[in-house]
């Protein structure tokens, strides 16, 4: 019985991994969507939706021109979900906030990555930087180890130990329809948090937190 047990407990263990593993990919919503933008105002050779998206310096018209026509011309159309994020940062001063962010581009020749700067003030935001380069293949690790990140992995495995800690209860106390209840621990709940124009996902792993809600009630 008690190895059927320790069996039955890897098993849900695994399962909450492997929930909880895609929790873990590197994402930064702000990059990412104006990431979208751009490759679609670089498919279609649209100037306009390519200015729209730089920070609104001044005098930079003739620039922006030479930079997309640069752009245009060694620019292979592909599809927003191809790129991948693979390095990001974020760093903040009394002017405001700097995101950095390094693409990996579907590409079989030298320039294998997308470098964005996004630059977000008082006055406005917008891309300061956005251009093709080559990347060590070394360097093109998922990395971002920040204090936002220690603590959503800290999240995560608070998550995971309470889920477990939700599932072996369910085990001893066996109510009617058990089964039903810890498929139920695996059920999460993804809420969407804005802070300061940026944006993440705190995961609450709903179905555990009904579960001791009800536990005196369940017979």
């Amino acid at each position: 019985m008690k190895k059927r047990f320790r069996i039955l407990l890897m098993a849900l263990l695994l399962v909450c991994c492997l929930i909880l593993s895609g929790c873990g990919q590197l994402k930064n919503e702000v990059l990412e969507g104006q990431m979208s933008a751009m490759v679609t105002a670089l498919n279609r050779e649209d100037y306009d939706a390519f200015r729209d998206l730089f920070y609104p310096f001044e005098d930079s018209e003739m620039a922006l021109r030479t930079g997309f026509e640069e752009l245009c011309a060694n620019w292979v159309p592909l599809e927003p979900e191809q790129l991948e994020l693979v390095q990001y940062t974020e760093s903040r001063n009394a002017e405001g906030t700097l995101v950095q962010g390094i693409f990996r581009l579907p590409r079989n020749d030298e320039y294998n990555a997308l470098l964005i700067e996004y630059w977000k003030t008082e006055e406005g935001s917008g891309l300061v930087t956005f251009r093709i380069t080559q990347v060590p293949e070394g360097q093109m690790k998922a990395t971002k180890l920040t204090s936002n990140r220690i603590l959503q992995w800290g999240w995560y495995l608070l998550n995971l130990g309470f889920i477990i800690v939700t599932i072996v209860d369910i085990i001893r106390k066996k109510p009617s329809k058990y089964g039903l209840y810890i498929v139920m621990a695996l059920v999460f709940f993804n809420l969407r948090i804005f802070v300061n124009g940026f944006s993440f996902t705190l995961s609450i792993p709903l179905g555990s937190l009904i579960y001791w809600i009800i536990r005196r009630k369940l017979v």
